[in-house]
């Protein structure tokens, strides 16, 4: 990985648009290479905010990203159901 070769161990990645929902993918599958995670214009995070928009993104992920995806969004509605 590019990112660990030029910053070390860990790295604090920066995503636009869809690569800032790539850099929340990542983040939250490699915690361990990621000291930060910066998102520009990522558009909500909740499911709920906009579920057409979720949708679309998911569908241009692979099959295995798919399941990846749609398992986080699922604890991140979780995690606002409980705040």
């Amino acid at each position: 990985m590019i990112a660990t070769e030029i910053a070390g161990e860990k790295a604090i990645h920066i995503g636009h648009s869809w690569g800032a929902w790539l850099g929340w993918i990542f983040a939250a599958n490699h915690p361990d290479k990621v000291k930060g995670l910066i998102m520009v214009a990522s558009g909500s995070l909740e499911p709920d905010f906009n579920i057409d928009l979720t949708k679309r993104r998911i569908e241009k992920l692979s099959l295995s990203l798919k399941s990846e995806a749609t398992e986080l969004l699922e604890k991140l509605k979780a995690e606002i159901a409980r705040m």
